[in-house]
C-alpha cells in the first residue's frame, strides 16, 4: 500500500506542475506553431 501511496503522490506532482507550466507550453506551442497535438 506504501507503493501504491507514493505513486499516488507522484502522480499528483505530476498533474500539479503540469498545470502549472500548462500555459508556458501553451504558448510555447502558439510560438512554435505545432500543429501536433500531445495528447
Amino acid at each position: 500500500f506504501a507503493v501504491l501511496a507514493v505513486f499516488d503522490l507522484l502522480g499528483a506532482l505530476v498533474i500539479w506542475t503540469v498545470l502549472q507550466n500548462k500555459p508556458a507550453i501553451e504558448v510555447a506551442q502558439e510560438t512554435h506553431n505545432d500543429p501536433a497535438p500531445q495528447h
